[in-house]
């Protein structure tokens, strides 16, 4: 339940008395207690002794005689439709509840391909490169339905995407004048792009701000809420096309309200996230193969998105998250690689507000240097890469996480170190120290 777009989604706690009493709040960012609502005594039954919170905002009461309940809980912690299922429903040895990852949903983009009128080259492309990267004809070539689906843990489905013209709009490329100091020139295109697909008997409306504008000749690389994204058809300043997912990936990432991930405050600093491209980890696409004239890859992908940034978006998967009490000591915790769901185990570890994510040198993160366990808080709508005690970006075996004096008897202390990394079994072993 995301109270304003472009919020982190809320983590809400419930507490639960044996009279029926509880209270629902929502946890901030800043760990701050809120949007308080006190359910009073009698206000669920005495016996319910097991409680689970369901995807999708649900919540799930549980009793030893078989009796349940599902209710909803909305944005303002008030519970409502409430289903009861009676005595003997369940079975009454049913002592675990385990969640479930709900089906993905549909999240469908249009895709204008525009011409200027003064162009006089073809695309670079057939169309059928542009209906495989961005729809469901491309899945398994690390297309943009590939890559939404492993950052979003399997909460976004892109394969219903549409690839609209090739259209021949009025406008010249001289006529474009948007650029970062001029949003009201990049608007101008995309609504270029939606009036030619009008003309040709297209709706749009449907998709909303989700429509990606490809222009020949190039011109702009952009992306925002609320607007759209554009890409050119054909290799940029850089030499690189400006299709590659570790480009478009960021842009489109942009109108899901992901902003530019940082390190040490500074935007663009974060290499192993696509939300800060261009950065040294972009892979060579194993698909798309073309190379420039000095023999360089044209197309590349990656690196994946931060488990931060993931959480931001309500994308990252509640239940494979360990979280920390608030003390632990030396708590050992195994993680498995960020996007690796098929994996069992824990993707990522929660303690107080970083977010620990093990990733390694393969699919999206095939350029990275080695395989390493990274540490990032959110704040802002933004994350940010917070560094080892030895000041490693990408901490290692032996490397630490430190927030306190661990020497001290009190005071808050977060300690987090790096036993083992092992590459072969896909597993990093943490030891977790944490004192309120």
């Amino acid at each position: 339940m995301r109270s304003r777009k472009g919020d982190m989604l809320s983590d809400r706690i419930l507490f639960y008395g044996a009279g029926g009493r509880g209270v629902v709040e929502s946890i901030g960012v800043d760990n701050i207690l809120k949007d308080e609502r006190v359910i009073p005594a009698g206000g669920f039954a005495s016996d319910w002794t097991q409680v689970a919170a369901l995807q999708g905002g649900r919540i799930l009461f549980y009793a030893p005689s078989g009796r349940i309940v599902i209710c909803s809980i909305d944005a303002d912690n008030a519970i409502k439709d409430v289903t009861v299922f009676p005595a003997g429903t369940y079975a009454t040895d049913w002592t675990e509840i385990a969640f479930l990852q709900p089906p993905a949903k549909p999240s469908s983009w249009a895709v204008v391909l525009i011409k200027f009128s003064d162009a006089t080259t073809a695309p670079s492309y057939p169309r059928e490169r542009f209906t495989e990267v961005f729809g469901g004809a491309g899945v398994g070539k690390f297309n943009m339905v590939d890559h939404f689906w492993e950052m979003s843990h399997g909460t976004l489905d892109l394969s219903v995407s549409r690839v609209f013209g090739w259209y021949t709009i009025p406008q010249k490329k001289s006529d474009y004048t948007g650029s970062g100091a001029n949003p009201a020139g990049r608007a101008d295109l995309i609504t270029w792009a939606r009036k030619a697909a009008a003309n040709a008997g297209e709706n749009l409306s449907p998709y909303a701000d989700h429509v990606f504008v490809i222009t020949h000749p190039p011109t702009d690389l952009f992306g925002g809420a609320g607007l759209g994204g554009v890409s050119g058809d054909d290799r940029d300043g850089a030499g690189m096309s400006s299709l590659s997912p570790a480009l478009v990936g960021q842009e489109m990432g942009h109108v899901y309200s992901l902003d530019h991930s940082r390190a040490g405050g500074v935007e663009y600093r974060d290499s192993w996230d696509v939300m800060s491209n261009r950065g040294l980890y972009m892979a060579p696409h194993p698909v798309y193969k073309e190379l420039d004239g000095s023999g360089r890859p044209i197309w590349r992908i990656g690196p994946g998105l931060n488990a931060a940034n993931m959480a931001g978006r309500g994308w990252l998967d509640a239940s494979r998250v360990w979280q920390a009490a608030a003390t632990e000591s030396n708590r050992i915790v195994d993680l498995r690689p960020l996007h690796s769901r098929g994996l069992a185990g824990y993707l990522c570890a929660r303690v107080g507000p970083y977010f620990f994510e093990f990733r390694v040198k393969e699919l999206w993160d095939a350029a990275i240097s080695q395989p390493c366990v990274l540490v990032h808080e959110f704040n802002g709508n933004q994350s940010d890469l917070l560094p080892a005690t030895n000041g490693h970006q990408d901490l290692r075996t032996g490397d630490e996480f430190l927030r306190g004096n661990p020497a001290g008897p009190t005071g808050t202390l977060v300690q987090v170190k790096v036993l083992n990394i092992d590459a072969a079994t896909r597993t990093a072993r943490l030891s977790v120290t944490r004192r309120p």
